[in-house]
This record gives structure tokens, C-alpha cells and sequence, in this order.
């Protein structure tokens, strides 16, 4: 399988280095060439690389030293294939003069990642295989009819062949005299080998009998068909008329009946289930509505409000009390894990919010569960729309004087109150203490909008809470600001529905984005096998547009308390 799956790889990583050098030199490289002649002329020597790399990348032994567990061995090959490759590549850019147009900062750059990434997948290759293999995922049981020579020379070509990926369940034969004189007697009859069946997971039943006993392949295809099990028949017996007539009794009956095909043939097909039982296995995400953890993993509490059920909290959330709001998505989670003042602050949360539209699908994947999403940046924009009125007062933190002249603008805001501190103020006290200050200075407030980037915005809401003083919602939302003003524009609907937006983000920037999504974003799925994730039904009451809470029109039971304390 591993052999099979190269080729495919090697074409696709090289292409994709390809891609990733032409934005290198475009964005770290400006003055090479635009990236327009860089994309068209690169990716025609690319294509033609791609082509020739399965050719030249691909060596069966490979394959070999993946199943020996020779790492040296393993590296030395693919070291040796890529020099080829990277000469031959050489040899038709020059006979062709197809590279001569490209700048040599891009063929470098193109060969490095080249090399990363088909290292990168081999890697991932052999190390997911040698997993499986040891956690006996790849494992396939095979049940032996018919005891004798066939059946041992059966036997000694499997255990040769496939070593442990395979594993003999048993002889069976009726005929227990059969057995005598074999390296490998009957263990039961056939009897016991349908109820083994029915009670264990078999792959594979092989038909060893000899050609006396032809007759008896029809009588015994009818009785294995209760297991429902694939049948294979040994050349031998596989021979005239007894196998046709076998294959009409099994076409009838849906039983699989073929000789043993190359393994990876039935694997492959059978690889989006494995990959999927692996990933909901591996996450072991536990979702809890009754507000206790589970084992040792750090509880990662989501409240249950979507973009129409929050709206109607924050629309009746009055200015007599503090409250602020925290917008989950992956990055937080890998910060909560790392970051104990952070982890503090999520903790003092008044409402956590499910941000992430791809964090939500990785859970319905695994573990079939719908959890509500509430964007900060639609959030934001539904509030800017539709509940904050001309003369509410509004304070937002960050964005620029002219972002904050152009939200006045489009929305009519008479209230509205700016600040935005230096960059890396949450390092500087005073910078602090300043920004604390003016917030305090225009409470009370209806909104508060903190967007200066996480971890700072939540730092600001906790210390906000702590000192006592500040009345109204703070909301921290990140870069909702920038999608509203246009400084960027955000991702086509579908992108956001399918949970791709970061995708089209990472396009967009991907100096600033790449670190995050590329470098970060794939620790989250290690760190979700220590994440409890659990979704809490809170109160929702309702409030009047400028006091306190004096009736709940609107209730659900709550479930804990509304705090993450000691966690």
C-alpha cells in the first residue's frame, strides 16, 4: 500500500512545493520577478517535474526498508533518489530551457521544499504504518480450511510474506485424521470456525482442500456464508470445474468468493474508514452537559448560544453590571494549554463563544456532535447593524483613526469613543494602565469592542473585571474590525459555512498566517486527546436595554456555575 501511494504523493508534494516557493518569492523576495511570471513559467517546469518524479522518486526498496525498520537505510534511499531526481530535472530544464526564465531564488527554494515535503510524506508514510501495524490495526485474520500439505505451505507463505500484519486464527477440518503427520493440525472443525466467526472479526477464510475433495467446496461455501466472510481458494483448488461451480453458489448467497488479491487493494478502499475511526479514536473528545470532568483533561467550557440566541443576551444585557465575551477558536485552544494567565482569563469569562466554524466540524466528525457557532466577526457586525442605536455609547479598543472615522460614518455613531494603544502595550504597565483607565473613564458603556488580538484582548476584559469599576458588555473580537472597514476582506460564504476560512485568510497573508495556521494550527489535534470539551446551557435572561436583570422571560436550565474557576 505504502509502495502504491508514493507516486500519488511525490506528484502532489512537488506541485505543492512548487506553489509554496512561488509565494515565497513574491512576498520575502519582492524584487526577483513578479509573481505572475514566476507562477506561470514555474509551474510548467513543475508539471514536468511532477511527472518525471514518480519515475525517478519512487524505489521499491523503499518498501523494503519501511517493513525492515531501517530508518538509516530509509533516509540514505530517499537522499540518493532525490540527487537523481534533481539532476535529471536539471538535465531537461537545460536540454528544454524551460528553467532559464526563472530566477534562481525560486529554483532553490522550489528544491528545498521539494525535498522537505517528499521527505515529509514518506515519513508520515512509514510512521503511521509502523503504528497501525503495532497497534494491530493493519492486522488481518485468516482462517485455514483443510488441513495437509497445502494448508502448511499456506501457512509458511503468509508468515514469510506478511510477517506480523498477518495472523493464522486456525486450522479447521472435520476430518481430524486428516492432521496427522502436518506441521500445522486442525485446531477445531468447521463448525467451530462459523461460531469463532460470529463472535470474532475474521478477513480472510482459504481453502486448502485437496482436489478429492472438490466436491465438498459447494457444501462448504454455504455454511461459511453466515459469517459473512471473504473466501479465498488456493490455486490448487481454485483449478476446474469445482471453483466454478463454488462461484455460482456464492454469487447467490453475496459472499465474497476470489483468490487472495495484494493486500493493499482491499486497504485502500478501506482507508477514509480507517482514517476516520483513527481520528475519533485518537481525539477521544468527551462532550458533557453536566458539568463534571472527565479524567485528567483540561475542561474547555462552550456556552450554548448561536449568532441569534446571543444577539438577543446582548441586545437586553443593559449597563447596571459588567460582562464580557470570549470568541473560541483553535489558536485559543492551543493557548489554554500553555497559557496559564490565559487559561485565567477564559476562566472569569462571562460567555464563551464557539468562534471556530472548522473546530465545530472536526467535532461533528469525530463525534457526530453539532455544537452552535457564533462568529466574533458576525457577532460584531449583527450588533453594529441592527442593536446599537445612534446615541449608545460605544468604546472600541485598537484599529486606527481612520477605521474608527469610517464605523462613525457608516453607522451613524454619536457615542462613539477610540483608543488604541501602542503596539506591544500589554508588555508596557503604563500602556496599560492607560488603556484600563480611558474604558473606566467612558463607563458606562453599551458595547465595549476590544480588538487588539488575543492573548491581549482577554487580558484587558479580566483586569477590567477585577478592578470593579467599568459597566457594560466588552465583547473581545480580534480582526472583526478589519473585515468591517475592508482593510480585509473575508471569505466567501461557502468558505465560511464549510469551515475553510482560514484557508482563505492564510492566502490572503500568508507571512502573518502562515506561522498560525502552518506551524501552530496542527499541535491542536494532539492537544484535543487532553481536551474536555463540554457545552453548558446557561441561563439566558432578560434585561432591559439600560438596567439590570428583573425578570427571566427567557430560561434554560443552567447546568454549573457560569465561572471556569479551577480549571
Amino acid at each position: 500500500m505504502v509502495g502504491d501511494l508514493l507516486p500519488a504523493l511525490d506528484i502532489v508534494t512537488v506541485l505543492l512545493a512548487a506553489l509554496i516557493s512561488a509565494v515565497a518569492c513574491a512576498y520575502w523576495i519582492p524584487d526577483v520577478a513578479p509573481l505572475s511570471r514566476i507562477a506561470s513559467d514555474g509551474w510548467r517546469a513543475a508539471l514536468g517535474a511532477a511527472i518525471v518524479s514518480p519515475l525517478v522518486l519512487c524505489d521499491r526498496a523503499f518498501v523494503a526498508f519501511a517493513s525492515s525498520g531501517d530508518s538509516r537505510a530509509l533516509v540514505r534511499c530517499h537522499l540518493v533518489r532525490f540527487a537523481i531526481f534533481a539532476a535529471v530535472v536539471a538535465a531537461i530544464g537545460y536540454a528544454s530551457q524551460s528553467l532559464r526564465q526563472l530566477p534562481w531564488s525560486w529554483l532553490g527554494l522550489w528544491l528545498i521544499a521539494s525535498l522537505v515535503l517528499t521527505a515529509a510524506a514518506r515519513w508520515k508514510l512509514v510512521s503511521t504504518l509502523r503504528r497501525l501495524e503495532h497497534e494491530g490495526s493493519l492486522t488481518e485474520a485468516v482462517a485455514i480450511v483443510g488441513s495437509g500439505p497445502d494448508a502448511d505451505a499456506w501457512i509458511e507463505q503468509l508468515v514469510q510474506s506478511r510477517g506480523k500484519s498477518i495472523e493464522i486464527v486456525g486450522v479447521f477440518d472435520d476430518r481430524a485424521v486428516r492432521g496427522k503427520g502436518c506441521v500445522y493440525p486442525p485446531t477445531g472443525s468447521i463448525a467451530d470456525l462459523v461460531e469463532l466467526g460470529k463472535s470474532q472479526k475474521l478477513d480472510w477464510v482459504v481453502l486448502t482442500l485437496p482436489d478429492s475433495a472438490k466436491p465438498r467446496i459447494q457444501a462448504l461455501v454455504h455454511r461459511l456464508m453466515s459469517i459473512s466472510v471473504r473466501i479465498g481458494l488456493s490455486l490448487s483448488t481454485a483449478a476446474g470445474s469445482g471453483a466454478s461451480s463454488a462461484g455460482a453458489g456464492v454469487a447467490g448467497g453475496g459472499t465474497l468468493l476470489a483468490v487472495l488479491v495484494p493486500r493493499w487493494i482491499s486497504t485502500l478502499f478501506e482507508l477514509p474508514w480507517i482514517a476516520l475511526q483513527r481520528l475519533a479514536g485518537g481525539l477521544r473528545l468527551v462532550i458533557s452537559r453536566d458539568g463534571h470532568a472527565t479524567g485528567e483533561a483540561m475542561p474547555f467550557v462552550i456556552d450554548d448560544y448561536d449568532l441569534e440566541s446571543f444577539t438577543r443576551v446582548a441586545a437586553k444585557h443593559g449597563e447596571q453590571s459588567f460582562s464580557y465575551v470570549v470568541t473560541a477558536n483553535a489558536d485559543h485552544l492551543r493557548r489554554l494549554h500553555g497559557d496559564q494567565r490565559f487559561r485565567a482569563a477564559y476562566a472569569e469569562a462571562d460567555y464563551t463563544l464557539l468562534d471556530s466554524r472548522f473546530l465545530a466540524l472536526l467535532l461533528r466528525v469525530s463525534r457526530g456532535l453539532r455544537l452552535p457557532v457564533c462568529a466574533g466577526s458576525d457577532l460584531t457586525a449583527r450588533l453594529l447593524h441592527r442593536i446599537i442605536q445612534p446615541n449608545d455609547r460605544v468604546v472600541l479598543i485598537g484599529g486606527s483613526e481612520a477605521q474608527a472615522a469610517q464605523l462613525c460614518a457608516d453607522h451613524g455613531l454619536q457615542g462613539f469613543k477610540h483608543f488604541n494603544p501602542p503596539m506591544g502595550f500589554i508588555k508596557d504597565p503604563e500602556a496599560v494602565q492607560a488603556c484600563l483607565r480611558f474604558v473606566e473613564a467612558n463607563s458606562p458603556f453599551r458595547f465595549c469592542l476590544l480588538a487588539v488580538g488575543s492573548p491581549q484582548q482577554e487580558f484587558l476584559a479580566s483586569a477590567l473585571k477585577q478592578r470593579g469599576q467599568a459597566r457594560g458588555m466588552a465583547l473581545c473580537i480580534g480582526a472583526s474590525i478589519d473585515f468591517l472597514t475592508g482593510v480585509e476582506t473575508r471569505a466567501p460564504k461557502w468558505m465560511q459555512r464549510s469551515g475553510m476560512e482560514w484557508m482563505y485568510r492564510l492566502i490572503q497573508s500568508p507571512r502573518r498566517m502562515g506561522p498560525r495556521y502552518l506551524w501552530h494550527g496542527p499541535r491542536m489535534f494532539p492537544l484535543l486527546r487532553r481536551t474536555d470539551v463540554r457545552l453548558r446551557q446557561t441561563a439566558r435572561f432578560t434585561l432591559d436595554s439600560h438596567g439590570g436583570g428583573e425578570a427571566a422571560a427567557e430560561t434554560m436550565p443552567a447546568t454549573g456555575d457560569r465561572s471556569l474557576a479551577g480549571q
